[in-house]
């Protein structure tokens, strides 16, 4: 059930009430909300259209009940054209949107270490990995196809990325506190 509550402002609020699980994440892109719904250790992607409007009620169910992910470990999200989901032991998993698993393998020339520690998108369809163990930041496409490589005793422990809204930035967190990296051009 969606309730919208109006503020004085006159902006207002849409409430979203789950009665099927504990939401687990959510992640927004191109105006659509994406819900990581926990049930009975399962993840379901739930999609709200035009979440930038409104909050549909209900949302679309993105999984089969029978093809539910398992959220155990679930440490992000990234919805893209593809939708991606990192786990904490640094598997990256790719699923098409309609919750259909997906092949992804990184690939780098001189081999990957991993695990992947920290995942941002890279603005033209692919992804931005971090080494857990090789001080680097390693660009994909959404395959896990190598593009390139940005390497850095400062990426040493990198744990969190993130790409500015331009995509000539990207920041991250590591054990030396907040690193921006400036991204070449292609």
């Amino acid at each position: 059930m969606t309730a919208r509550i109006e503020l004085a402002s006159g902006s207002r609020i849409d409430q979203q009430t789950f009665v099927s699980g504990t939401i687990e994440g959510l992640a927004i892109d191109q105006g659509n909300l994406y819900v990581l719904d926990g049930q009975a250790s399962q993840l379901h992607l739930l999609r709200y259209p035009a979440a930038a409007t409104s909050l549909s009620d209900p949302p679309q169910l993105l999984t089969s009940a029978a093809a539910a992910l398992p959220l155990d470990h679930l440490s992000a999200f990234l919805p893209m054209t593809d939708l991606f989901l990192l786990d904490d032991d640094g598997h990256m998993l790719r699923y098409d949107r309609d919750g259909t698993s997906l092949p992804f393998e990184v690939r780098t020339p001189d081999g990957w270490s991993g695990p992947i520690a920290a995942a941002a998108p890279d603005g033209l369809g692919g992804l931005y990995l971090a080494d857990a163990n090789g001080a680097r930041v390693v660009q994909t496409g959404d395959d896990g196809s190598f593009v390139r490589q940005l390497r850095s005793s400062s990426l040493d422990g990198v744990r969190v990325l993130h790409g500015s809204g331009d995509g000539r930035v990207l920041y991250g967190v590591s054990h030396d506190g907040i690193i921006a990296i400036d991204i070449p051009s292609l």
